[in-house]
């Protein structure tokens, strides 16, 4: 998964849950091994702040091709059949819909969808998102970070 660290344990954060392509960094864990963060991560900033020492660089390895689930975020006006545009979309990226859940707004007239997707890498998520936010009815999308 990352290169540079073959011999240690390597487990992907799920406070902002990276995915190939993302810029990243690691940070050495007393009991997970190396904990890889976005770089940009509010967790992982605060935690080589903190402790500097335990900063360890790491990077992604192109040799491995690893899908990852990545979270997104979709709101949308409340209309029949969104979530079917939504799943029809993804059916044709060849995406598969790990879990979803929404929850209507019904005074503001929008469902907010929360949607966790396989993914190869950072492309292929960035692609899928500017798909789904060419949908019609979609106002906004978003990663999801824990």
């Amino acid at each position: 998964m990352v290169e540079g660290v073959d011999s240690l344990k390597t487990t992907l954060a799920s406070c902002c849950s990276p995915v190939q392509g993302d810029v990243i960094g690691g940070f050495i864990t007393r009991t997970r091994g190396i904990s890889v963060h976005q770089a940009s991560c509010d967790n992982y900033l605060h935690m080589i702040s903190e402790q500097p020492n335990r900063l360890v660089n790491v990077r992604w390895n192109d040799d491995v091709s690893e899908d990852t689930v990545a979270a997104l975020l979709i709101q949308a006006n409340n209309r029949k059949h969104v979530i079917k545009d939504i799943s029809a979309l993804l059916a044709n990226l060849k995406v598969e819909i790990m879990a979803l859940h929404a929850e209507p707004d019904e005074e503001a007239g929008l469902v907010n969808i929360n949607i966790s997707i396989q993914i190869r890498d950072f492309d292929h998520l960035s692609e899928v998102m500017s798909r789904l936010s060419s949908l019609q009815h979609i106002n906004h999308i978003q990663r999801k970070l824990s």
